[in-house]
């Protein structure tokens, strides 16, 4: 019993320490996995691979950006061709006929002779930016003013910003030098009839863009060659002639209805680099081009405004500039 007594104390003593030592043992484990806890920072793979994401995503939203606002741009222009559809439209139904391009003798043509400002002066309204409600309101005896300049003549993608009086639209003469052959051929009168009798409007190109000079005489799409008579003019737009003097002020005049403001010769596919005008002979090799990368913006005689691209099918394309040639659809 004695023995028993004394055991059992020490037995309790022993249990006693057992617990002491697991529950030290535990809190020397947790201390431990706290301590492995705090000294455990980020891999340095884990901060470049985050690194990578970041910058990553960071390029493709910097890289879209400038798209999307060349796009805005794109349907701008494609918006203010349609405009200008709808002038051509109602300009048709009130006369029968396209609007004409009067010949100009020698040099330039005067002020108040382009097709974009018969269109206007005859439809009396103000601006090319909604065309239809500016022509009904004008018919209610709306405002009668008409400024030297409208809006709804400029694409925002041509960076050059002045004279306001300035114009990227250009009308379609046809495909040959002397701008007889298209809607707004020189001295030619052409009605809706003998256009659907020919390819149709679908098919007939009626305005295309073109980019404004720089202001510098200076080789560069944007400016044009000025030579003494059309073959000289021809030769420059195929090959650069250093003795041509260089003009920087194409489309500063959008009530001027010559080949250095408004008109353009279709037969020149799209962003054609040399363009050239002849002093006599109302010749002229005057491209279409915009900023638009790689394609030209054409407004077709039926209202539609679509965009080519410059590799197009030369002979595809010169369909277009006329309106008897044969009807043909853009490959």
């Amino acid at each position: 019993m004695i023995q028993k007594a004394l055991t059992k104390p020490t037995l309790m003593m022993n249990i006693e320490k057992q617990s002491m030592a697991s529950s030290n043992f535990g809190l020397h484990s947790l201390s431990q996995s706290r301590t492995f806890c705090r000294r455990r920072g980020v891999a340095l793979s884990e901060v470049v691979i985050v690194i990578l994401i970041i910058s990553f995503t960071a390029l493709l939203l910097l890289s879209r950006m400038p798209r999307g606002r060349e796009q805005s741009r794109s349907l701008i222009c494609l918006s203010n061709l349609n405009q200008i559809g709808q002038a051509c439209a109602f300009y048709t139904q009130a006369t029968g006929q396209y609007p004409a391009t009067m010949s100009w003798g020698t040099g330039e043509a005067g002020r108040e002779t382009s097709v974009l400002w018969n269109l206007r002066a005859t439809l009396q309204f103000r601006d090319f930016t909604d065309v239809e409600s500016r022509i009904e309101s004008k018919k209610a005896g709306g405002d009668k003013t008409l400024p030297p300049f409208a809006v709804g003549l400029r694409c925002p993608s041509d960076r050059i910003m002045e004279p306001r009086t300035a114009t990227n639209y250009r009308a379609n003469t046809g495909v040959d030098s002397n701008g007889g052959t298209g809607p707004f051929g020189i001295s030619q009168v052409v009605t809706p009839k003998q256009v659907e009798a020919g390819d149709g409007s679908a098919f007939t190109a009626a305005f295309a863009e073109r980019l404004i000079g720089n202001g510098k005489a200076e080789m560069g799409i944007t400016n044009y060659q000025e030579t003494q008579d059309c073959a000289k003019a021809i030769a420059a737009s195929l090959s650069e002639d250093p003795a041509v003097i260089w003009k920087g002020d194409a489309g500063y005049d959008w009530s001027r209805g010559d080949w250095s403001q408004t008109l353009y010769h279709h037969g020149l596919t799209p962003n054609w680099k040399l363009s050239a005008v002849a002093n006599e002979g109302n010749c002229g090799q005057m491209g279409s081009s915009s900023a638009h990368p790689g394609s030209v913006h054409v407004l077709l005689l039926d209202g539609s405004a679509k965009s080519w691209r410059e590799t197009v099918d030369r002979l595809v394309w010169r369909r277009l500039g006329g309106y008897q040639d044969g009807q043909v659809n853009e490959k």
